[in-house]
This record gives C-alpha cells, sequence and structure tokens, in this order.
C-alpha cells in the first residue's frame, strides 16, 4: 500500500488509524507515535526518520504533529497524478454503472 501504487488506500489506512486512535482515546499527540508500528520496511524508515528525536538517518523532525503526519504519508504515498488516475477510473466505472442502470430503468413500447 505504501508503494504508490495505490494512493486511496493509503486515506483508507489514515483513515482507519484515526478512527482506531478515537476509539481507543489516543490522542493524536500520541498517535502519531504510534504510526510506525503499523507500517514495514521502507515506510516505517521514511516515516520513522522525520519524527523528533530520532536517531535514524540524521533524525530530520520534520513531523511535528499528528495533521503533518498525515500530510507526510499523503503527500508521499499518494502523488497527486496517481490520486487523478484514480479519480478518472473511478469516474468512467461510476458512468458506465448509471448508463446501465438508465437502460433498464427505460421504459419498452
Amino acid at each position: 500500500m505504501f508503494n504508490g501504487k495505490e494512493p486511496l488506500k493509503v486515506f483508507s489506512w489514515i483513515r482507519k488509524f484515526v478512527k482506531a486512535c478515537d476509539d481507543n482515546d489516543v490522542s493524536g499527540g500520541i498517535g502519531w507515535y504510534l504510526i510506525p508500528n503499523f507500517l514495514a520496511g521502507d515506510a516505517d524508515a521514511r516515516f520513522t526518520k522525520n519524527l523528533p528525536g530520532s536517531d535514524i538517518g540524521g533524525g530530520q523532525g520534520s513531523l511535528v504533529s499528528f495533521p503533518a503526519a498525515v500530510n507526510w504519508l499523503s503527500s508521499t504515498y499518494a502523488k497527486p497524478q496517481a490520486l487523478g488516475q484514480a479519480q478518472d477510473k473511478f469516474s468512467r466505472a461510476t458512468l458506465v454503472d448509471v448508463v446501465l442502470i438508465t437502460l433498464v430503468q427505460l421504459p419498452v413500447y
């Protein structure tokens, strides 16, 4: 999922993570430090090195809040071009469904 190929799944994952934090009374201030526990491989390393106080890769510390972490995840793994392609694919699928439903509902004389 965190490979840039399925950008909409990134948003779905973020939504599920936020809901899990809310359901378990985990504040945003703590929740964003938990994110690396649910990532693997390159995504884990890239996210962790951006946390404040991280010793990985010089600890850039650019992620100073939960909204910053969400923005980083979405901008890193859900590129605008991939989102545009996903939106186009969704629009075409929806249009086909609407046309088929309309054709089925037309009265026959």
